[in-house]
């Protein structure tokens, strides 16, 4: 995990009081905050969502991943079903490989963090499983979580912090790779698509076993307006009603503690980043401006435009994914 000195927002957040739990949506819902600076400081515990929370969690400490169901050879990958834990909830993921033994120290791995589906919509085995068997059929193993409350998963898909839970996620899956057969935990590479792509850089922000992350079509406004801006498009009365209870809640804790586009600088892995110019869910003039937080934070990068395509960059797939295995094996 990145070192908590390293956390930009961290400077004053020690003094400031978590916001009260209990109501309902309240952001001190969820797991308990770490106190172990807290305790050696005598100050506050950070907000357990802030970076500087769930900087202080320990990750991977529960069981193993256990194959919960076999589905053969799915579009040429050899694929299981896996479940794992995180926050208390058992959580479900594909697990595709190449269809052939592992070479020595495993296949590199691709670990998905997925775009929104509908939760009741979303299937462990059908979402995304176009670009997971991609990977896969190209040399990766791939492990695809499918987020709390999605599908056959357990735990709640909703809430203003939702983004920060499935990042949650995602890293409990992480912290168990070395536990799965056949992969090679010291090469493993990120995907994220979308809402996706935040999770991912939070991911990046808060880890240090990633080697490289592609980022598709990513959402990168800042906290809270990675959520509030599609909620504005549907009732903007109630996108501003949700901003002022967002502020509430937090008791004066800036936005930045939340967001990993405001803490770029912890980025330290090489990105391949990707979007289209026709894109109608993830705007592509929000690529320019995160161009611009990336060359700032001295993050390694390169940019990859599509003109016409849209938020699955659908057209060009193939050319997508070829450049994603190029760049991560180039990565040393």
């Amino acid at each position: 995990m990145r070192s908590l000195a390293g956390l930009v927002v961290a400077i004053g957040l020690l003094a400031v009081s978590c916001a009260p739990a209990g109501a309902e949506g309240s952001v001190g819902a969820g797991p308990s905050a770490g106190t172990g600076l807290a305790a050696e400081t005598g100050a506050q515990a950070p907000h357990p969502y802030s970076l500087e929370g769930l900087a202080l969690r320990a990750w991977g400490t529960g069981p193993d991943p256990v194959v919960v169901e076999r589905l053969g050879l799915v579009r040429g990958a050899r694929t299981s079903v896996i479940e794992y834990e995180s926050d208390g909830n058992k959580l479900r993921a594909l697990l595709q490989t190449p269809d052939r033994e592992p070479p020595p120290g495993g296949f590199p791995v691709v670990l998905m963090a997925h775009g929104h589906v509908p939760p009741d919509v979303w299937t462990t085995a059908g979402s995304y499983i176009i670009p997971s068997s991609a990977y896969a059929v190209r040399g990766f193993l791939v492990l695809k979580p499918d987020y709390r409350g999605h599908g056959e998963s357990g735990g709640v898909a909703e809430g203003t912090f939702r983004t920060i839970e499935y990042t949650v996620d995602v890293l409990e899956l992480l912290a168990k790779i070395p536990s799965i057969p056949g992969a090679d935990p010291s090469r493993v590479f990120l995907y994220g698509h979308s809402m996706g792509g935040e999770v991912a850089l939070r991911v990046l922000a808060l880890s240090d076993a990633v080697k490289a992350a592609s980022l598709w079509a990513a959402v990168t406004e800042p906290f809270p307006e990675n959520t509030l801006h599609y909620l504005r498009k549907r009732n903007p009365a109630l996108a501003e009603q949700t901003l002022a209870r967002i502020r509430g809640e937090l008791g004066g804790i800036p936005f930045a503690a939340f967001s990993p586009v405001d803490n770029l600088a912890l980025v330290e892995e090489p990105l391949i980043v990707h979007h289209g110019t026709a894109d109608d869910s993830v705007p592509f003039a929000w690529a320019a401006p995160f161009r611009a937080r990336l060359d700032a934070a001295g993050v390694d990068y390169v940019f990859h435009e599509y003109p016409g395509e849209d938020h699955n960059i659908s057209r060009s797939f193939s050319r997508v994914i070829e450049r994603d295995v190029a760049f991560f094996r180039s990565v040393p």
